[in-house]
């Protein structure tokens, strides 16, 4: 089982949770394992960046930025960037790509997915 638990204050917060879940339900819906996904929305990241993951088949933090270079992101950009750094976690989780020249490729897939499970879980 995975557990998704969405730290910080945010509007909507139970709906993005909804997301997640739905989000990671579809990128391994026959998963026994169980992991925790912390994902903490905090004001700004280091280097301006919308989103951060990191962690493994245990636990995995997922970082969010709800402002960039001062202005904020709409609560659909940062769904859109949790679905892209859902596809890390899933990455992370099957340790897929864990070699350092498999950074481009995970950054593809995730690139690649990003808009479709938002479209999918998020525009209904």
């Amino acid at each position: 089982m995975i557990l998704i638990d969405i730290h910080g204050q945010l509007a909507q917060k139970r709906r993005l949770s909804e997301y997640a879940d739905n989000v990671m339900e579809h990128l391994m819906p026959n998963y026994q394992g169980d992991t925790v996904i912390d994902v903490y929305v905090k004001n700004h990241l280091s280097y301006q960046a919308a989103g951060y993951c990191h962690g493994d088949d245990y636990a995995v933090t997922i970082e969010l930025a709800k402002n960039s270079c001062g202005e904020p992101y709409a609560l659909e950009e940062l769904a859109l960037t949790l679905g892209h750094e859902l596809v890390h976690a899933r990455q992370n989780i099957e340790h897929c790509c864990d070699s350092e020249p498999d950074h481009e490729q995970r950054e593809r897939e995730a690139y690649s997915m990003e808009q479709k499970l938002f479209e999918k879980f998020w525009c209904y």
